[in-house]
């Protein structure tokens, strides 16, 4: 747990970041909410669905390929406030269909897209902002403190999401997921963050010249970190089946076989938030002290696998019982929360300490790019399998998938030796184990 003085040394710009930043994912998860249920209701097909999700997420993943640069090079604050102004558009239109009762698929694509790449270079952002928000010796806390707040977004979302759902509609949703868009941009102004001024290289030369050279010494510093590099090609295989496991084959099959049971979708999606929430309240620094961070993360990645290959075989058992098919997966996805909590606050505690600030940025967008390349495969593939093989057997593949990666990390060399790393000695560690990358 977080002590009072621990909490109040972070600091208000820090806070009005994190509270943007629920508010953001609270009114996200109603808005993911209401588009599926749109879809389906329309056209009653997985596929389609499928395909709608895969644009926003596939327009996501190439803008943190092409943007990682600007949070190295330009306020992160104001670019932060321009992904806000983008969102809150694309949802305004979107909110304005559903009213009018206007299903057009080009013009939906069109606002899926644009918050596709909204995301895709606010999130790195908020991330890399974090140093710059709080002190130093306060970095580790900062971060736990966001992954808390992250975990109670995903948490509350579905929950607000499936409980309003069924009273209130999709369009009303939408509503709501817009004036939450509204409010973080608003908050996001408020703050007053000293951040160095606009890197001079951009001025008086060719920008596009400028953003090759950069965007190219992101990518070079990702390919000779190995570590980094490493950790991508994990999260790109988590990513690959949990992104499709959530948005489409878990939908789905609550959907087509308990369609009166939306509840369903709060309880599961929060039991893994909630172990999430866990996970950064405590649970993983106890987990690191007894195994250390490189045996917590081969930990993390085992029970996120264990957790979607139970849920398979569950569904498989419990087909008529709601009651039985949730009491049975909950615990395990509770569990999967707190294994990507292991995976995902170690990781960003060496990223954001060891990257230079002048790289940071970069690296991490880079790495978000890498790490979420097949997620838009994923969400097609999700919905091919659930149309051909079924649901639960999607499922089962897919953890066995992630179970692999959790055994690829023991045999890890790279893994090892910079997650053996002392908390003191993390500062600018990548500078000193791999100088090649910042030449």
């Amino acid at each position: 747990m977080f002590s009072q003085k621990i909490l109040a040394s972070l600091g208000r710009d820090f806070y009005l970041m994190q509270t943007s930043a629920i508010l953001n994912g609270i009114g996200a998860r109603c808005g993911q909410f209401a588009v599926a249920w749109w879809i389906l209701d329309k056209t009653g097909s997985e596929t389609t669905f499928a395909f709608f999700v895969s644009i926003g997420v596939l327009v996501e993943v190439i803008a943190k390929a092409l943007f990682g640069w600007l949070g190295d090079s330009f306020s992160r604050q104001k670019i932060i406030s321009y992904c806000y102004v983008l969102s809150s558009v694309a949802s305004i239109v979107l909110t304005f269909l559903s009213l009018k009762g206007i299903y057009n698929p080009f013009i939906i694509s069109a606002c899926l897209v644009g918050l596709g790449l909204a995301i895709g270079i606010r999130v790195p952002l908020q991330s890399s902002i974090t140093p710059l928000l709080v002190p130093a010796e306060r970095l580790n806390d900062a971060i736990q403190v966001r992954s808390f707040v992250l975990s109670s977004s995903s948490f509350l979302g579905p929950i607000i999401a499936g409980i309003l759902l069924g009273p209130l509609g999709y369009a009303n949703l939408l509503i709501l997921n817009t004036f939450a868009v509204i409010l973080s941009l608003i908050l996001v102004i408020m703050i007053k963050t000293q951040e160095s001024s606009p890197d001079k290289l951009l001025q008086g030369q060719n920008f596009l010249l400028n953003w090759f050279y950069k965007t190219r010494a992101g990518y070079n510093a990702v390919f000779q970190i190995k570590s980094e590099f490493y950790l991508a090609i994990i999260a790109l295989t988590i990513n690959f089946s949990l992104f499709p496991f959530f948005f489409i084959l878990l939908p789905s099959l609550i959907f087509t076989g308990y369609p009166k049971s939306t509840w369903l979708i709060a309880i599961l999606e929060g039991s893994f938030s909630i172990g999430l929430i866990f996970g950064s309240l405590g649970i993983v620094n106890n987990i690191n002290k007894i195994m250390g961070r490189f045996k917590s993360i081969f930990l993390g990645i085992l029970l996120i696998a264990l957790s979607i290959v139970s849920t398979g075989l569950s569904a498989k058992l419990f087909v008529q019982s709601e009651y039985g098919f949730a009491i049975l997966v909950a615990p395990w996805l509770f569990a999967g929360g707190i294994g990507l909590s292991l995976l995902e606050i170690n990781s960003s505690l060496v990223r954001s300490l060891a990257t230079p600030d002048s790289y940071r940025n970069r690296v991490m967008s880079t790495v978000a790019f890498m790490s979420g390349l097949m997620m838009p495969f994923g969400t097609l593939i999700g919905g091919f399998f659930s149309k051909n093989i079924g649901i639960n057997f999607s499922m089962i593949s897919l953890g066995a998938l992630i179970g692999i990666c959790a055994f690829f990390v023991l045999l890890n060399k790279e893994l090892l030796k910079v997650f053996s790393l002392k908390e003191s000695e993390m500062p600018d560690a990548y500078l000193r184990l791999y100088p090649k990358a910042f030449l």
